[in-house]
């Protein structure tokens, strides 16, 4: 199998099984089950009081399968925009276990879990760098599904710097010679790699 261009795994348990899940974006990737990139579907869930988590693809356009990767299309790299995932579970004893997922995401990557029934019921993140997330066991006790959004900002591709400097024009007037006048300017970076600013020239000596 190949791997997706931004690969992001976790875990998910609810204090029982511990469950290898993982999201992510590839330019080849589709809403449904990519063979190439390790994705495949599942058989149905296990009898009731034993734990198992997964990625419903219904809601995509792909009835009836489910898989423990998600990995989405991305028309270009470094990508900036937002992914839907459903998490579908059945845990040990609903009303009392809790779902922890750990997470470790990448620089450009956050996500939010919510419920997928009114958006109101549950509300948890959002989430960055490393961490545990936790669906409580009041939620398990009725819910059974619930969106994972991951928002990203420019992510995947070769990590380069990307420059900004606000104001774009510096209205400095006149200047008497010997005389001293300052602006200022902020710079930023919302690139993936460190940006160095070096022999700053003036168009005009």
């Amino acid at each position: 199998f190949g791997q997706a261009a931004v690969d992001i795994p976790f875990s998910g348990t609810d204090g029982t099984t511990n469950i290898s899940l993982a999201v992510g974006l590839d330019q080849a990737a589709t809403a449904c089950i990519d063979p190439a990139l390790g994705e495949s579907d599942l058989p149905p869930f296990p009898p009731a009081g034993v734990f198992d988590i997964r990625f419903d693809l219904a809601p995509y356009g792909c009835p009836a399968l489910s898989t423990l990767n998600d990995y989405r299309n991305a028309a270009a790299f470094p990508f900036s925009g937002s992914v839907q995932h459903l998490l579908w579970w059945q845990v040990t004893t609903p009303g009392v276990s809790a779902i922890q997922f750990t997470y470790n995401l990448p620089t450009g990557a956050s996500m939010t879990i919510v419920d997928n029934i009114t958006g109101t019921l549950l509300n948890l993140g959002p989430f960055t760098g490393s961490g545990v997330a936790t669906i409580p066991a009041s939620y398990t006790a009725f819910g059974t599904k619930a969106y994972l959004n991951m928002t990203y900002t420019n992510i995947g591709g070769v990590a380069a710097p990307i420059f900004n400097i606000a104001p774009a024009n510096l209205p400095f007037g006149n200047v008497e010679v010997g005389a001293t006048s300052m602006l200022q300017a902020t710079v930023t970076n919302t690139g993936t790699a460190a940006l160095v600013i070096s022999n700053i020239v003036s168009s005009d000596a």
